[in-house]
């Protein structure tokens, strides 16, 4: 990802900080259910707990609740996020740290961390082997990685109607399950398990998703709304495009998401 690209990221993120838990509720019912998955496998108490991504700290306060003997870490690339985290109000529970921290160059040694948990945050990542090799090279030998992430039906109407307006790229690409695994198997893991949901959510018009993807942190699906005439001609269009799948029924009209849960453990080390 180039560096530019993610400043705006950790822009909107800081941006969206104050309000992002109110329209998140998807990205909090995926959080819940990697949560039972971590919680279902059997594994000794980890001592030092990475939570990658980690946002408003929602997660990172439930895994210093679940391990109250492990330091746990909440890290973000958005500084607004961990500064929000930070100063989370009635917190019983709060990360032993607090860092600002790009998951493709993770500011810890080799081998210091015994789990990571990431929720919604590897569909970020430009360079997705990069950020998997260092989630990899920090975790000790047989240390825990689990995390969902977003998968390539995502969004799909929203892609579709928008290539009815032009060839331009308005939503991000997401990698595909059998890639994931794939990638995961290089940067070092073994015991890879993989499992997808597919969500869909409902929204009155296009305008209303395109608000809380932008609040959400999403940048791309905006990145047309121009200022000037064309701008608006296209918006119209493709509100237009998007109207062909409206539910007659309900009048909502849907935004899939195809969810992957991944689970898996550092390889273990061999002499020779």
């Amino acid at each position: 990802m180039k560096r530019n690209h993610k400043h705006i990221i950790a822009h909107s993120f800081s941006e969206a900080a104050p309000r992002y838990d109110q329209v998140a509720v998807l990205q909090q019912e995926i959080g819940a259910r990697l949560f039972e998955r971590l919680t279902e496998v059997e594994c000794e108490p980890p001592a030092r707990v990475l939570d990658v991504g980690a946002g408003t700290g929602h997660w990172s306060r439930q895994l210093a609740k679940q391990y109250t003997d492990a330091d746990v870490i909440a890290c973000d690339l958005a500084f607004g996020m961990m500064q929000f985290a930070a100063q989370y109000p009635q917190a019983k529970q709060q990360p032993a740290e607090f860092i600002c921290g790009d998951v493709e160059a993770l500011p810890f040694l080799e081998s210091q961390i015994d789990l990571i948990f990431s929720n919604c945050m590897l569909q970020w990542c430009e360079a997705l082997p990069k950020a998997l090799f260092e989630m990899c090279r920090v975790l000790r030998p047989e240390g825990w990685l689990f995390f969902s992430t977003f998968g390539p039906e995502t969004l799909q109407e929203l892609r579709d109607s928008w290539a009815e307006v032009d060839d331009k790229k308005h939503v991000d690409d997401f990698t595909d399950i059998q890639t994931l695994g794939d990638s995961m198997a290089r940067a070092g893991f073994e015991e890879i398990t993989l499992d997808r949901d597919v969500f869909t959510l409902t929204y009155p018009t296009v305008l209303d998703l395109a608000r809380d993807l932008k609040i959400l942190g999403s940048r791309n699906v905006a990145a047309d709304r121009n200022r000037g005439l064309m701008g608006k001609q296209k918006w119209l269009q493709l509100f237009q495009a998007y109207e062909a799948y409206r539910d007659q029924k309900t009048q909502q009209l849907p935004a899939t998401y195809e969810v992957i849960y991944g689970c898996a453990r550092k390889r273990r080390f061999h002499e020779g």
